[in-house]
């Protein structure tokens, strides 16, 4: 259940009562988080799993193994009021995790030599995709070659006006770029592969027109 979300009360017609004062109770962080646990136990994980796995667990593990302590107020003052030692830590959370039935390391060592496996994991995987990617791509450069070939040898005109569309279209773009740098440049007789003999003449012309 979620209290605090109005919507979350009008979908499921959460009866007033419940907020009562004499039906709420004051927890810390850690004891919200066992409540979460033997919430989920009970419901066999219908309710109260969802927020210890995403939100909860991952916040214990952030705060008191990892070390990083919260900025924003409320969340520094929740850290302060239920603070442990990452050995505290590791042994809650193990205990809950039994309630679960999951698994859970045994000591912080466990913890971050676990830490340690899932990032060269997450890495290794990385480089894997990466070059997956690769193979890909040069997997269908082949296959783009072979149809290049083919259709060179079952139609070369169509062919060369393939080519050559090409080079008016990587012309057009290479333009475009140019321009993009150089926009005093654009709508003028000036490109990106111009010769430089012909700069040498446009600016010729520039100069002594006015005696031409």
């Amino acid at each position: 259940m979620n209290l605090s979300n109005l919507s979350f009360i009008k979908r499921d017609k959460i009866p007033f009562e419940y907020q009562k004062k004499d039906r709420l109770v004051y927890c810390d962080f850690i004891e919200h988080t066992v409540l979460h646990a033997l919430i989920a136990q009970e419901t066999a994980r219908e309710f109260g799993f969802l927020g210890y796995g995403l939100y909860l667990i991952p916040r214990l593990e952030e705060w008191y193994l990892d070390e990083i302590i919260p900025t924003i107020p409320w969340q520094k003052n929740c850290y302060n009021k239920s603070f442990l030692i990452p050995e505290e830590t590791v042994n809650i959370i193990k205990k809950m995790q039994e309630k679960l039935d999951l698994p859970y390391c045994n000591t912080p060592f466990d913890y971050y030599e676990h830490k340690k496996k899932v990032a060269r994991m997450l890495e290794y995987g990385e480089l894997v995709r990466a070059e997956e990617k690769e193979i890909e791509k040069e997997r269908e450069k082949e296959k783009e070659r072979k149809r290049d070939e083919l259709e060179q040898l079952e139609n070369p005109e169509k062919y060369k006006e393939k080519l050559k569309n090409i080079e008016i279209e990587k012309r057009k773009q290479r333009n475009e770029e140019f321009y993009q740098i150089y926009p005093n440049f654009n709508n003028t007789e000036i490109y990106f592969d111009i010769s430089r003999r012909k700069v040498i003449a446009m600016l010729y012309d520039y100069k002594y027109k006015k005696y031409l």
